[in-house]
C-alpha cells in the first residue's frame, strides 16, 4: 500500500511545519477515504517520526506526556515549536 509507506516515511526536511502537517493528513485523509483509517495515536507517531534532529528534545518530552494529547495538540504544539526553532 503506497499511501501508508508514503506516511510512514515522509520526513519535514525542508518543507515549513504547516506543509508538513498538510501532507501527513493529505495522505491520512487518502487512506480513510480507501476504507483505511488511521488512527490518531498513529498518525501522531508518523507526524513525530517524520521530524528532524531539531525536534529530538520536543519530540521525547512529548511522548512521555502523550496519554491524552490529540492530534490537534501536537499540530499546535509542533507550530510553536517550529517558531521557537526559528527564534534561535
Amino acid at each position: 500500500m503506497a499511501l501508508k509507506v508514503q506516511l510512514q516515511t515522509l520526513s519535514k526536511g525542508s518543507l515549513s511545519m504547516i506543509d508538513y502537517i498538510e501532507q501527513k493528513r493529505s495522505i491520512a485523509d487518502s487512506l480513510a477515504e480507501n476504507l483505511h483509517p488511521v488512527a490518531d495515536e498513529d498518525l501522531i507517531g508518523y507526524l513525530l517520526s517524520g521530524l528532524d534532529s531539531s525536534y529530538a528534545a520536543f519530540a521525547t518530552a512529548f511522548m512521555m506526556h502523550a496519554a491524552t494529547v490529540t492530534v490537534d495538540d501536537l499540530i499546535g504544539f509542533l507550530l510553536q515549536e517550529e517558531a521557537r526553532i526559528c527564534e534561535n
